[in-house]
């Protein structure tokens, strides 16, 4: 039995621990609080629309009509991306549910290969504990869920690939290379953590003294599979052209270059969560202290590097950098390397604490232990941890019902509410949404006017601002923005009633628009309320 618990005791323990940490996912699936920014009120119905459009595969300029007046198929996301694909086979919930047990499995997996080979090596099973602890460490970080693999599976790509260098690889190591570009993005984590990952191999085979066709086979057979994915972006960019709305974040000085790289040197991005403090960067810095030169000096390197990606990744915006409006609109995410550098140095300093032994590995262990129950309550609270966008089901769900960033399917969607509206109204109906998210009445079938998309022509911007009309006198709007919705004085000023806004109403009419969708009262001669519908949304048909 003593044997039994000593070889079997890590895998029982980290498998425990995931499905309490995935129970929301797997089985309370309806009840479970998923985070709404750039996930339930945009991405998820992104996925879904596309998916269940008949325009999967149409040309890049087919207009598809769920979304801001009809928005090209081309800013829409490949139809060979693997998440896609989950909607098109399951519900949107379940296509949600699969996708973040897949991203949690993976990181574990991943992360567990490569520190028990590459990192915490000896033999016999003295490091089992720290192997698995690590890796679930990785594992219950708040991945971005749209993100697929993208993060998640840098440890177990870093593993393959080092196993192609050693010639160690068989048919599923090249297998899953195959796989990764399918089940992550291009733009958003790809392009970085494979150009990180190339200069890492190009500075090993110039140390080795040695070329090694194998491993820059692997990643040319990567470079072409993400331009096979995401042709259609490349056709935008390279090839027709996009006079894009998009708005270039803020300008930062030296000194806010500088101090906003330490702060996401620590905290990541809201994207790329490392939870790095404080049990990390004190495990990190005392190895740094104990260890020997040559590990010294690794972990060095591994924090300049890190320091360097998080400088990197807002550098663009510096003041002092005469960059087009065109470059700093495309942001450059090297901070999405982040979170795997900093548990390869976690992986490090716990070695180092290890190969001590006595009250050394015991602190080791209990740092370890620590750092899982941080990852498990600490994320998804705002008040410890700073962010408010942390994907967490498990704390949210069970600890923290009340935060308004995070909602059910069912309460965000209004699916309820809205099985009452498409007996009144018919779905495909053109509506205008205001204090409702168009995504909303997205989900539930309905063609709106507004969306929230990143990516989008002038057009559709100009547009928008014409159907203000003399709202935006005062409001003054140049540019919507990705969040491109119908807006006015009175909901800006969040008043409880709108009261008889001057929208250009003739305008909207002409577009096909029939239906506005109200998240409070409005008091318009232009518009009749349904008083058939009650509740959260109103329903006024445009006279």
């Amino acid at each position: 039995m003593k044997s039994f618990i000593k070889e079997k005791g890590p895998y029982i323990l980290a498998f425990s621990i995931l499905l309490v940490y995935l129970s929301p996912n797997i089985f309370f699936s309806d009840q479970a609080q998923f985070l709404i920014h750039d996930n339930l009120d945009s991405n998820v119905v992104w996925y879904k629309n596309i998916a269940e459009s008949p325009d999967l595969f149409e040309d890049n300029s087919k207009k598809l009509d769920f979304t801001m007046n009809g928005l090209e198929r081309g800013v829409f996301v490949s139809e060979y991306s693997f998440l896609v694909w989950l909607y098109y086979f399951f519900s949107p919930l379940m296509a949600y549910q699969l996708n973040i047990i897949l991203q949690c499995l993976v990181a574990f997996f991943g992360m567990y290969l490569f520190s028990k080979n590459y990192i915490l090596t000896k033999d016999r099973g003295e490091f089992s504990y720290g192997q698995v602890l690590i890796a679930l460490s990785f594992a219950l970080l708040p991945f971005w869920p749209s993100g697929g693999i993208g993060v998640a599976g840098i440890p177990l790509l870093m593993y393959v690939l080092l196993n192609v260098y050693h010639s160690k690889s068989n048919a599923y190591h090249w297998l899953w290379i195959v796989f990764y570009p399918f089940y992550s993005s291009l733009f958003f984590s790809g392009l970085f953590v494979v150009t990180l990952l190339f200069l890492f191999f190009v500075v090993k085979m110039i140390r080795d003294r040695k070329i090694n066709f194998k491993i820059i086979f692997a990643f040319f057979l990567v470079t072409v599979l993400y331009v096979f994915v995401e042709y259609r972006m490349f056709m935008i960019i390279l090839g027709e052209g996009y006079d894009t709305a998009k708005v270039s974040p803020k300008v930062y000085n030296f000194n806010g270059l500088i101090g906003n790289g330490l702060r996401t040197l620590v905290k990541g991005q809201y994207h790329f969560h490392t939870v790095a403090f404080p049990f990390v960067i004190m495990v990190v810095a005392m190895a740094a202290f104990v260890a020997n030169k040559a590990m010294k000096r690794k972990i060095i390197v591994l924090l300049l590097v890190n320091y360097g990606l998080a400088v990197m990744s807002t550098i663009m915006y510096w003041d002092k950098l005469a960059v087009p409006n065109s470059i700093k609109s495309f942001q450059f995410r090297w901070i999405s390397f982040s979170p795997f550098l900093w548990y390869w140095l976690y992986s490090l300093g716990i070695r180092e604490w290890l190969l001590k032994k006595n009250a050394w590995a015991k602190a080791g262990y209990a740092m370890l232990g620590l750092n899982v129950l941080l990852m498990l309550f600490v994320v998804g609270n705002p008040h410890f941890y700073g962010s408010l966008y942390a994907e967490n089901a498990f704390y949210n769900t069970y600890f923290s019902k009340e935060n308004k960033e995070t909602a059910t399917f069912k309460q965000y969607y209004k699916i309820d509410e809205f099985k009452k509206i498409n007996k009144l109204i018919p779905t495909k109906t053109k509506v205008v949404c205001l204090g409702v998210a168009p995504e909303v009445a997205q989900y539930n079938g309905y063609y709106t006017l507004g969306g929230y998309y990143p990516l989008y022509l002038k057009e559709h911007n100009n547009l928008m601002l014409a159907m203000l009309g003399e709202e935006n006198d005062e409001l003054k709007i140049k540019n919507m923005g990705s969040r491109c919705y119908m807006t006015c004085v009175d909901l800006k000023k969040k008043n409880q009633e709108i009261i008889e806004p001057k929208f250009d109403f003739k305008k909207i009419k002409e577009e096909g628009y029939a239906y506005f969708f109200s998240d409070r009262e409005i008091v318009s001669s232009n518009l009749e309320k349904l008083e058939e519908i009650e509740g959260e949304v109103l329903v006024y048909r445009l006279l």
